[in-house]
């Protein structure tokens, strides 16, 4: 944490003042955070808070955090000692007002809010700016009830918010130009990373991420997937820090069915946001998460972890590759390292004469009629106790088996994140399909030190489905003018952990894979995997998602 010392100056937009007092409004959890997070930075703070035992509460835990900090070095027992002489707590309305502005950290509830900003209003210097904490409420709807809309912006931290880098600055419709100007400016005071954004339902993090835990449930829910496999999926397969099910136990499934049910009704009951039936039961049912010992898990938990050493035989295998030449190689050098007989044959399939095949892969992007007739020219030359493998998302393991009468399966070839490192490959099996095709599968790819994770036979697997999802939604957000596409990869990497933005991501796919893949969703399941139109347009003329035109992610 950036520590600043206790003379340090606060430009504002037309003063200087030293020691800036800003004052927290609520003491709960998020409040004391964010108090304990302005002491630190050398503020002068005031948290207020009609709760006596909620305030002795809040002093208790900023001390405690702050002699955190001093263990580990952050901050110096005499820089702790002074940070603590600039807090103080009050009940008393009164008291805030000679601050230089205030930052409200109330319950999610508009009413509450409302009031209490109106309040505090009446009584702060009209010099002073007022930000509200609120993760899911409109910004603008709560500068309406103000006596002057213009004074009011979103300061919306992430918890825990001492180790949460990303800080989204909400400009409401009426935000006046140098309020939001003051607000960056301490927002980069004290240490974090400023991303400007449109006053919109859920906001840049809460809004995309709302496709990461929707189509979990819906695996989930609708398709019998088991939390864990969901979970791996992404965790191993993709590179998400954690897994959509063991996210929602850690946040709260009350809290996260709030969210999402805040989001879905701000939309008009748009059916990307739609919660899910599951959600409610396992509220219903007290399985809230990791702070009531059960939700989608029991708790304590074992972490997700993955083999270091292949733990089944495996004898030397004969596979044949087909299909697009620019992605066999990717996926048969591991094979020829681990010991295994592979053959390039590319979209030369008249080269193919019948022989002893274990298996035969068949990769790459192409129209379906042009797959589908390259896995029957490889099912012609496979013996019949053979097995094809394809990374063909827009069919399932099922129909490709029953085309061809070989036992089938099909991958996740779609990257992972920054440094593509897989821990895992997802995995469909077709039905049925017996156990010693399943074992000798499992024992190719440990051969290359990534764990098989095994899902249901669904169009789109687990990892990519899930992907598109948040690719889709962050592209909505682009088209509406709610951030840069640079300021959503940013928001949420450092806000969620993704390791790589979504709309970047959708560049080393090929957004014309994600296009198609949502397509085909929408297809099957219905109106939830409607493409983004900006999507499909930069899909279609072959251009790329995450550039755009030279813009200041302070302004939009």
């Amino acid at each position: 944490m950036n520590s600043i010392p206790a003379d340090s100056i606060f430009t504002g937009h037309d003063r200087v003042v030293s020691q800036p007092s800003l004052g927290v409004l609520g003491a709960g959890t998020m409040g004391t955070g964010i108090a304990q997070l302005l002491l630190a930075s050398g503020l002068q703070v005031t948290v207020y808070d009609p709760h006596g035992d909620a305030l002795s509460r809040a002093t208790r835990a900023i001390e405690q955090g702050l002699g955190r900090l001093m263990q580990k070095g952050t901050l110096t027992a005499e820089f702790c000692s002074s940070a603590l002489k600039n807090l103080t707590c009050t009940s008393t309305l009164s008291n805030i007002s000679k601050l230089d502005g205030v930052i409200e950290a109330a319950p999610e509830d508009f009413a509450l809010k409302v009031q209490l900003l109106s309040q505090v209003a009446d009584v702060l210097s009209p010099e002073a700016f007022l930000a509200t904490n609120t993760s899911s409420l409109s910004v603008s709807a709560l500068a309406a009830a103000l006596p002057d809309p213009s004074r009011l912006l979103g300061i919306h931290f992430f918890n825990p918010v001492h180790a949460m880098s990303l800080v989204e600055l909400v400009r409401g419709d009426a935000t006046a130009d140098d309020v939001f100007e003051r607000a960056w400016d301490l927002v980069e005071q004290i240490g974090k990373a400023p991303i400007a954004c449109r006053d919109t339902p859920g906001f840049i993090v809460n809004r995309v991420a709302r496709g990461y835990y929707g189509e979990a449930l819906r695996l989930v829910g609708d398709h019998g997937a088991e939390p864990e496999d969901v979970d791996r999926a992404l965790v191993l397969g993709l590179g998400f820090p954690l897994g959509p099910c063991a996210l929602m136990d850690l946040i709260g499934m009350d809290v996260n069915l709030s969210v999402s049910r805040q989001v879905w009704q701000a939309f008009f009951y748009e059916a990307r946001f739609a919660p899910h039936p599951l959600q409610q039961r396992l509220v219903d049912t007290g399985r809230l998460g990791r702070k009531t010992g059960h939700g989608f898990y029991r708790y304590p938990r074992a972490e997700i972890t993955t083999p270091s050493e292949p733990s089944l035989p495996v004898r030397p295998l004969r596979v044949m590759f087909a299909g697009q030449s620019a992605a066999l190689d990717a996926w048969a050098r591991p094979l020829v390292a681990a010991g295994h007989h592979v053959e390039l044959f590319g979209d030369h399939l008249e080269s193919i004469a019948p022989g002893d095949w274990d298996g035969a892969f068949e990769i790459g992007e192409a129209l379906p009629e042009v797959r589908a007739a390259r896995r029957a020219r490889l099912a012609s030359c496979l013996p019949g106790n053979a097995w094809i493998a394809s990374d063909d998302l827009s069919v399932t393991s099922t129909e490709i088996e029953v085309a061809t009468g070989r036992v089938a399966w099909r991958f996740c070839a779609w990257p992972g994140g920054q440094s593509d490192v897989r821990k895992g490959i997802e995995v469909a099996f077709a039905p049925h399909c017996p156990e010693m095709r399943q074992e000798q599968v499992r024992a190719l790819w440990q051969s290359t030190g990534r764990e098989m994770l095994c899902g249901p036979d669904l169009p789109g697997l687990i990892g990519p489905r899930t992907l598109v999802m948040l690719i889709n939604e962050a592209a909505f957000a682009v088209e509406s003018g709610v951030a840069t596409p640079e300021a959503i990869d940013r928001a949420m990497c450092l806000g969620t952990g993704y390791p790589c933005g979504p709309l970047e991501w959708a560049d080393r796919v090929g957004p014309d894979r994600v296009v198609a893949l949502l397509r085909t969703l929408r297809e099957l399941f219905g109106e939830r995997y409607r493409p983004a139109p900006w999507l499909v347009r930069r899909a279609t003329a072959g251009w790329p998602l995450s550039d755009s035109p030279a813009s200041s992610q302070r302004w939009r």
